[in-house]
């Protein structure tokens, strides 16, 4: 928004428009009067300094929402009555949206000033019209965010604006954030030196209702509210407008932006925040709340050798000196102070057990109900009670019902209670009609069960964890079916509550097994194959979402998938059956899904032995080599500072018992090849436009780890290409080895070359070691990429050993002749030179030394192992077509004696160029005979 059209807005936004302004433009410590009382009628004092004029300030907001002319002369009356109402100030500020030209505003000063005379005041008079809002307007980019979204509504915000009704609430409202702040001494004074310290993020973390916001706001208070280089924000939007963030903050002021609940936002998100906070230079600092069970997966995006700079604050609960001073303020002259040990002992530290019981005695709860073991849960249920009642006398409906359902929307908060989407869902579930189901979260809201602008959420979280200690776990597991979309949700409000349920952490675990279960049985014969695979298929993508929350869930998932696909019509087995059969039968294949949950699950080392396994296994089946992307690397690398553990660990078995896997080498082989490139591109969903891709190139370092686990991968690839077992895959093993010279050469497209000339050396003293060994194609591939290495401009101290190898390799008979001949290296070595003249020379020197016989045998040794002949061999065969025709005819006559596949791919050529050659037209009859022999010959081929 770079203009404002005040016809779009009332008095009421243009009231915090300026409250806004003035606290951007003048001070922090301008005082706001937007209710009515004793001020007198004024909108806004400060005392202090504002661009060089010191003394006392009041302002008045003055908007008028009418043509400009008749805003100036309402603007004249508004004046003469405000000069009256002036007591001494030093100076007056008019605030309006109204434009005035220089000669009205003169008027206004003008009679400003007589008036002011009149009423022997010395206040001065400046006029802040539309046209001087606007040019300060812009200083302040922030402002535009919450003239376009709206102050309450707006992606950030002021956190007296986004805690305004914890803030506003008596002391014993179950989210109040306005009672007496107790202890927590050292996480203040943690967060204090926060802001004088380089850190760009603070993580305050633990349980539900431990007092994380609360502390924050206190700090907020005692600590940013005092200063005026900075200004405390909250994120309240999920949806998060990158770009315009950064805008909004890029010009004046340091800014402090609260993430509270970080465990229900995407870690990336996270770390994109991170990021910018640091490209701005200190002018942003990020401070996060989190659950402690789930406070690693806000990190999870961040790189780990940047998490020593994430200052941790990990709240407990009070001690027992700090639970009485939280009693003491309240009950010290009352009865219930006589009972103060053992409301210490029922209230166990925890902040929100401190403010139930409080408002427990305030109802004048009798002390022998608070002592109960259960008090807690049966305070919380009461506190429901009144909107069960309401709902049933409303709708008519039952106690047990509405329970059910206020477990539900429990378990899947927070979400937009005008979600049309998910009141469906709800009213489908517990079968209650749509307008039930919105009454139902509108009472919800209406008695201030819940709180949140764009999602709701009951307040405080421990609540909804005791809604949930006794849900059904089959009931969850439907639930999650349902609501898939707010699976993390789920998945976190089911982990609070195994959190505080002293240890035990069974309520998630029995629903997702539960959940999980149903890959091996879906028995429900009204369902299609179709729909049962869909289903498996949605379990899968759940569990896939949930790895890092759950890795034993996910590792039964595919325990599940792989014992089932072995059995005849079970979905799982069909489906893989199909997906052989005909590839992308299905859309997403299941073993996509498997394959990803693998990947997913190497972030855990204890998981490691378990993928290994299970990847083989897979691969067994299916002989799928994208399974070798498992190991490739990844944004976690990059997070984990590439200390390649997972790689690691695959090398290190395969080493251990390197013959077991033998039958799966060419899995092996992909794999490793793999773990030897240099550079790697990441896509992800972009932080700053949700309809872009974000495409990332990183660059392996040049650190310890790297190099180790790169001369370990060569070690293993010189060992397999030395297994007799395997010598059907000599040539691509040494076509991998020699590839680690090229992709060390091609990292000079990197922001820092990768040089490591052990690895070179390692290559070389290989090559070296078998040069005298190397089949055919191997001694052309070597050459090859000798040659290329030279190009390259390899470092001298390798020149020598290279001229040695070249040496090693040189023919020692004519089949490796014929083959170095038409190599690349050689063409290379030949650039400029006419390769038609050259290979004219060595045809008449070959025929010169060896016989027909010598010659045919050489050729065939040196044919049969490509795939395609060499480009300049056919040159080679027409001259001697031409000039030393019976050696052609020799070969053509050897090929078909000796019924060799050559035949079918070269007599044709030879018999019909000879048939055109003059000198054989006369005899046409034998030439005749021999295509006979060509189809004979084809014959044999085909079958």
């Amino acid at each position: 928004m770079n203009t404002i059209n005040w016809a779009n807005y009332d008095s009421k936004e243009f009231e915090n428009f300026c409250n806004a302004l003035l606290t951007f433009e003048v001070s922090k410590r301008v005082k706001p009067f937007s209710a009515p009382g004793r001020d007198g009628g004024i909108d806004a004092s400060y005392t202090g300094e504002y661009d060089g004029m010191e003394g006392s300030w009041r302002f008045q907001f003055k908007f008028h929402q009418v043509v400009r002319k008749q805003g100036f002369h309402q603007l004249k009356r508004d004046v003469i009555y405000e000069v009256a109402k002036l007591k001494g100030e030093d100076f007056f500020v008019l605030m309006t949206n109204v434009e005035l030209l220089p000669q009205e505003l003169a008027e206004l000063e003008s009679t400003f000033e007589s008036y002011k005379h009149n009423n022997s005041l010395t206040t001065k008079i400046l006029i802040w019209e539309g046209a001087k809002l606007h040019n300060l307007f812009l200083r302040h980019p922030l402002l535009s965010i919450w003239m376009d979204e709206g102050f309450e509504t707006a992606q950030l915000q002021e956190y007296q604006v986004f805690f305004k009704k914890g803030l506003e609430a008596t002391d014993f409202v179950p989210n109040t954030l306005s009672n007496d702040f107790i202890g927590r001494d050292n996480g203040l004074s943690e967060l204090a030196n926060f802001l004088d310290s380089d850190k760009k993020i603070a993580l305050v973390e633990g349980e539900a209702g431990i007092g994380k916001t609360r502390l924050i706001i206190e700090f907020f208070k005692k600590y940013v509210d005092t200063t005026a280089e900075w200004k405390p924000l909250v994120l309240a939007s999920k949806n998060i407008d990158f770009d315009r963030i950064r805008n909004s903050l890029s010009l004046k002021g340091n800014f402090i932006i609260l993430v509270d609940d970080a465990h229900g936002y995407d870690s990336n998100s996270i770390a994109d925040l991170k990021k910018l906070a640091e490209i701005s230079k200190g002018k942003i600092k990020l401070l996060l709340t989190a659950r402690s069970m789930e406070a690693s997966k806000s990190l999870q995006g961040i790189r780990e050798f940047d998490h020593d700079d994430i200052l941790k604050v990990n709240l407990t609960t009070l001690d027992r000196q700090e639970t009485k001073a939280a009693f003491k303020t309240y009950l010290e002259k009352g009865t219930y102070w006589h009972h103060i040990r053992e409301l210490i002992d029922i209230s166990y530290g925890r902040p929100v057990l401190i403010v139930a019981i409080l408002r427990a005695v305030f109802s004048n709860t009798r002390i022998e109900t608070i002592r109960q073991n259960d008090f807690l849960k049966s305070y919380v249920a009461n506190y429901f009670d009144e909107f069960h009642l309401e709902l049933g006398k409303m709708a008519s409906i039952s106690k047990l019902r509405s329970k059910l359902l206020l477990e539900n929307i429990a378990l899947i908060e927070p979400f937009n209670f005008d979600d049309q989407h998910i009141i469906e869902k709800l009213s489908s579930l517990h079968e209650m009609a749509r307008p039930e189901i919105i009454l139902a979260l509108k009472l919800l809201k209406d008695y201030g069960f819940v709180s949140g602008r764009y999602e709701q959420s009951i307040r405080p979280d421990y609540y909804s964890d005791i809604i949930l200690e006794n849900i059904n776990a089959t009931a969850a597991s439907n639930y999650i079916m349902s609501f898939a979309a707010q699976l993390d949700n789920i998945i976190i409000n089911l982990s609070s509550v195994d959190e505080g349920d002293s240890g035990k952490g069974l309520l998630l675990n029995n629903t997702l097994n539960e959940y999980v279960g149903w890959i091996a049985v879906i028995d429900d014969p009204t369902i299609t194959i179709e729909m049962k695979i869909s289903i498996i298929g949605r379990i899968l993508h759940t569990v896939g979402r949930i790895v890092f929350v759950k890795p034993e869930i996910a590792k039964r998932a595919v325990d599940l998938y792989l014992d089932n696909i072995v059995k005849d019509s079970h979905p799982v087995r069909i489906e893989f059956e199909a997906n052989l059969k005909y590839p992308n039968y299905f859309t997403e294949p299941l073993g996509n899904k498997i394959t990803s949950i693998l990947s997913s699950l190497l972030s855990f080392p204890e998981f490691y032995g378990f993928v290994f396994d299970k990847i083989f296994k897979l691969y067994e089946l299916s002989k799928n080599s994208k399974l070798s992307r498992i190991y490739s690397y990844s944004k976690k690398d990059v997070v984990e500072n590439f200390k390649l553990n997972r790689q690691f660990y695959f090398i290190r078995r395969l080493k251990h018992r390197p013959e077991d896997n033998v039958a799966n080498y060419f899995l092996i082989r992909e794999i490793l090849k793999q773990m030897l490139v240099l550079d790697f591109t990441v896509y992800e969903p972009s932080a700053t436009d949700r309809d872009s891709l974000s495409i990332t190139r990183y660059a392996l370092p040049r650190s310890e780890s790297v190099r180790m686990l790169r001369l370990e991968t060569i070690h293993l690839f010189i060992y397999y290409y030395q297994l007799s077992v395997l010598s059907e895959y000599k040539l691509e093993t040494l076509k991998a080895i020699l590839d680690i010279v090229r992709g060390i050469f091609a990292s000079h497209r990197n922001p820092k070359t990768y040089q490591n000339n052990s690895e070179i050396a390692q290559v070389l003293d290989f090559l070296e070691k078998n040069a005298t060994d190397f089949e055919l194609l191997e001694q052309k591939e070597v050459l090859e990429r000798l040659s290329h290495f030279i190009k390259w401009n390899i470092s001298s101290e390798f020149i020598p050993q290279i001229t040695l190898i070249k040496d090693l390799l040189k023919p020692k008979n004519l089949a490796e002749h014929l083959s170095q001949l038409f190599s690349n290296s050689v063409i290379l070595s030949l650039k400029g030179y006419d390769m038609r003249n050259y290979i004219a020379e060595e045809c008449d020197n070959i025929v010169g030394t060896f016989n027909e016989q010598e010659l045919a045998v050489a050729m065939r040794k040196f044919l049969e192992p490509h795939p395609y002949p060499p480009h300049y061999f056919w040159e080679f065969l027409r001259n001697l077509l031409q000039k030393h025709t019976q050696y052609a005819i020799y070969f053509h006559d050897y090929l078909f004696e000796i019924k060799s596949p050559l035949y079918y791919q070269y007599a044709s050529g030879i018999l019909s160029t000879l048939y055109f050659e003059k000198t054989y037209k006369k005899n046409i009859g034998a030439v005749l005979i021999n295509w006979k022999f060509w189809i004979l010959g084809r014959q044999i081929m085909l079958s």
